[in-house]
């Protein structure tokens, strides 16, 4: 029975892994209602075969840890501020076009607890990451064939099987640092050529993709992991050419955080996209202080 459950559990989360090509021209909304029910209907059935594995194996269960405490507590701020906001209908449920809401942060929750309480060695991630990296490359070839594809797809605005670049850049960011992971676990071989490949095209993908939030994001996480593989990773290499790279890790890092704070502030008064959020983000703040 343990077995069965297993399976089940891994086939859904390999299955959830196609969640992102998932279209449906005959909805309203094409692009994100398909997705959200069916990452609801995978989730549920994983949860439900993972809360029977944990009943009948202790060792499915959910281990204590600054992770798991972190998510319930923002999985719980967040449901009282859906309790509390001005519409908790919409908070709840969200809409058609969006499928943001609580639910969905809920069955998000649910298949957090069901991946980290069954998978917890990272040979046991490491085909998970494998797919998502193919999976991601997969839809990032969709938006570079745009109207070529051998399908049709009702308009995308340039967001592949995403919808929109914001959409896609959002999306692309996991595969693009799934693949950085795999690279640095992996010894040279087929894994990890395909990782590298795979990380190049992700990543020409985001960029062509217009999606700036996505794009500045990435390219400052990657910053930052190089700064931390100078820190850690390369004492070897500092002996062998006599170089220190730990203090110069902490150059690059302090040099690089001044160019992207006056890069970064010139971006938000001259980009009307960018400007446009931090008003956004003044009426947010203004209408949480009035509740």
């Amino acid at each position: 029975m343990q077995k069965v459950l297993v399976a089940i559990i891994i086939a859904g989360t390999y299955l959830s892994l196609f969640l992102p090509l998932i279209v449906s021209p005959g909805v309203v909304y094409p692009f994100v209602l398909p997705k959200a029910v069916f990452f609801w209907v995978i989730s549920e059935i994983i949860f439900f075969a993972w809360v029977v594995l944990a009943a009948v194996d202790k060792k499915f269960r959910p281990k204590e840890n600054v992770l798991l405490y972190s998510v319930l507590l923002f999985v719980a701020m967040m449901a009282l501020a859906s309790y509390r906001g001005i519409n908790p209908t919409i908070s709840i449920w969200s809409t058609l076009e969006r499928m943001g809401g609580l639910i969905t942060l809920i069955h998000g929750f649910l298949y957090f607890l069901v991946l980290s309480s069954v998978f917890w060695r990272f040979a046991q991630w490491r085909g998970l990451l494998t797919a998502a990296i193919f999976i991601g490359s997969a839809v990032s070839a969709f938006f570079f064939l745009g109207d070529h594809l051998p399908i049709t797809l009702p308009e995308s605005r340039q967001g592949s099987t995403l919808g929109n670049s914001s959409f896609f850049g959002a999306y692309a960011i996991f595969p693009l640092f799934f693949s950085v992971l795999v690279m640095l676990k992996e010894k040279f071989g087929f894994l990890k050529l395909a990782a590298v490949a795979g990380f190049v095209f992700i990543y020409i993908a985001i960029y062509y993709a217009s999606s700036q939030a996505a794009f500045y994001g990435a390219s400052g996480g990657l910053f930052l992991i190089f700064i931390a593989w100078l820190f850690f990773a390369s004492p070897k290499a500092s002996f062998l050419t006599g170089i220190n790279f730990r203090k110069a890790s902490i150059v690059f890092f302090v040099v690089g955080i001044v160019a992207a704070g006056v890069y970064g502030y010139g971006v938000i008064l001259s980009n009307g996209g960018v400007k446009a959020r931090t008003l956004v983000w003044e009426g947010a703040w203004k209408a949480a202080m009035e509740r």
